[in-house]
């Protein structure tokens, strides 16, 4: 465990003032820690703590983060790490959409900023052809809890290194300007995030298919979607309004709600 001195405990504590007092006006619970093992799991802890109120957690060190399948990674220093622990936004069933929602947030934010991303179906960040970050979603419906339903939203994103050993990993442009400035960054993210939460929460994501296709990657592309033991290929054509890839087969056009992998091929 990091022990900040000088300069740095300081910057730490004025973040972690400043961001408990902007989100504690809106009934959040804003953490900000030198370094956790998991935000997910902070963040899961704090709810749980709270009895069911919204939590975010973000720390500038992550030594154990975890992503889909459980693979977990060493973050350091610089990079974005990112939980936020919000009510449910409807039914379960929304959840795939909601994954993609989070994804225009932060693709939005970035273009703001100059920096042109694409968005890889699900949960992909990527920049130049590489991965810089992902979106892990987590719901929280335990009713022995006594708590109400929630879904954990954890956001990773590469912004001055990336893991060693990871070909496609890579570091977004002008992360580092980003990073510099990590406060006015994690406030932008996350006052996105709740505010396309909200119109989530009351149109759905059929009014964000549009945006969501702007970034996509591969989109009109012969793509191979690896599904447990079978693969299917089929041109990406879009996106349900409930989320789902749609992929233009030689059987015809149907509809994927979770996949292994997705990657571009040649010829069909």
């Amino acid at each position: 465990m990091i022990a900040y001195q000088g300069e740095k405990k300081r910057s730490l504590e004025e973040r972690a003032q400043k961001l408990s007092a902007h989100y504690q006006r809106v009934g959040i619970k804003a953490v900000w820690l030198g370094e956790c093992a998991s935000t997910m799991a902070e963040a899961k802890r704090h709810y749980l703590l709270s009895g069911g109120s919204p939590v975010i957690v973000v720390s500038d060190i992550q030594t154990a983060g975890r992503g889909r399948r459980e693979n977990e990674w060493v973050s350091d220093y610089g990079n974005l790490h990112y939980t936020a622990v919000l009510p449910m936004p409807g039914e379960i069933s929304k959840i795939a959409g909601y994954s993609l929602l989070i994804g225009i947030a932060l693709a939005d934010f970035f273009r703001s900023c100059g920096v042109s991303v694409q968005l890889k179906w699900p949960n992909d960040i990527l920049c130049s052809g590489k991965k810089v970050g992902g979106i892990l979603l987590e719901t929280l419906h335990d009713r022995t809890l006594g708590i109400l339903p929630g879904v954990l939203v954890g956001i990773g994103v590469n912004l001055c290194s990336a893991p060693d050993g990871i070909p496609m990993a890579g570091v977004l442009t002008h992360g580092q300007v980003l990073a510099s400035d990590m406060f006015r960054t994690i406030l932008e993210i996350s006052d996105r995030v709740l505010r396309y939460s909200v119109e989530f929460q009351r149109e759905g994501f059929r009014s964000f298919v549009a945006r969501y296709l702007e970034f996509a990657c591969y989109r009109n592309e012969v793509v191979v979607a690896s599904v447990t033991d079978d693969e299917i290929v089929g041109v990406y054509t879009g996106i349900g309004n409930d989320g789902a890839l749609q992929l233009q087969t030689e059987n015809g056009l149907i509809e994927l709600y979770s996949v292994n992998s997705l990657r571009p091929i040649r010829s069909f």
